[in-house]
């Protein structure tokens, strides 16, 4: 993400974040049914990569129902 944009690069490079969830943890956190930390400290939610600090940057600029 540069400047608000989303690029998409080719399969092979090393993706700046990989995220491994459970569906339902996912969902009910995108509609603010739990929190992120509680999300995350019980590992429903993993977040690795390189760069996962540009994860919560996206997470703002994404529309999710609310």
């Amino acid at each position: 993400m540069t400047d608000g944009f989303v690029t998409v690069e080719e399969p092979g490079d090393r993706p700046d974040v990989r995220l491994f969830f459970d569906p339902t943890a996912l969902n009910l956190m995108l509609f603010g049914r739990i929190g992120r930390a509680r999300t995350v400290l019980s590992r429903k939610i993993v977040i690795r990569g390189r760069r996962p600090w540009v994860l919560p940057a996206f997470l703002r600029i994404v529309r999710l129902p609310s």
